[in-house]
C-alpha cells in the first residue's frame, strides 16, 4: 500500500496538532482534570467539572509576542551615523543628497584610486538608486551607504545620477 502526499500532510498538521494541545496542557500546570480530582476529595457544592482538552490550542503556547523596540537601538543608530559622518568628513568624502535627488555636494571631485566614500541620503525620506559609474547604490529613506570607488583603468570619469538625474562627476587618479 502506497501512502500519497496528501495524507502526509494531514498527518503532519495532526501531529502538530496534538504537540499544540500537550504544550498547552502543560502551560497551564497539567490538565484540567488532574486539578478538579485533586479538589473532589474535599469539594464543596459549588464545584464545577470543565472539559478535560481543548479542541482548540492555547495560542500561547505558539506564538510569542513581537517584541517591543529596544529604546537604546536608535541612539546607537544616530550615534553611529554621527560618528561615520565625522570619519568622511562633509564635503571631502562624504557626499550628501539633498531631498529630492537633483543635487549632491559636493558634486565634482577628485579621488585617489580605492578611496571610501559615503553617500548620504538622510535628508530625504524616499529611497534612493544612485549610480556612480558603471555601479548603482540602493540607499534606504534616511539613510546613507559606504563604499569604495575603484577603477581598473586611471584616471577614470565616474558619473553620478539619480535615476535620470545627473549630478556631476567623480574624477579616480
Amino acid at each position: 500500500m502506497k501512502i500519497d502526499k496528501k495524507t502526509y500532510i494531514y498527518l503532519a498538521i495532526a501531529a502538530v496538532g496534538v504537540v499544540l494541545i500537550a504544550m498547552s496542557q502543560v502551560n497551564r500546570g497539567g490538565s484540567d482534570l488532574n486539578k478538579e480530582n485533586s479538589n473532589v476529595s474535599g469539594a464543596s457544592p459549588s464545584t464545577s467539572i470543565s472539559p478535560v482538552i481543548s479542541l482548540r490550542p492555547s495560542l500561547g503556547a505558539s506564538i510569542k509576542p513581537t517584541p517591543k523596540p529596544t529604546p537604546g537601538i536608535k541612539i546607537e543608530v544616530i550615534n553611529r551615523y554621527k560618528d561615520m559622518a565625522a570619519q568622511f568628513d562633509i564635503g571631502a568624502r562624504h557626499l550628501v543628497l539633498d531631498e529630492t535627488c537633483s543635487t549632491i555636494v559636493p558634486s565634482n571631485v577628485a579621488y585617489k584610486n580605492n578611496t571610501q566614500i559615503m553617500l548620504d541620503n538622510t535628508a530625504s525620506t524616499e529611497p534612493r538608486t544612485l549610480r556612480v559609474g558603471d555601479r548603482s547604490y540602493e540607499i534606504a529613506a534616511k539613510g546613507w551607504y559606504i563604499t569604495t570607488l575603484y577603477s581598473d583603468k586611471l584616471p577614470a570619469q565616474l558619473t553620478i545620477f539619480c535615476g535620470n538625474i545627473e549630478l556631476g562627476q567623480l574624477d579616480l587618479k
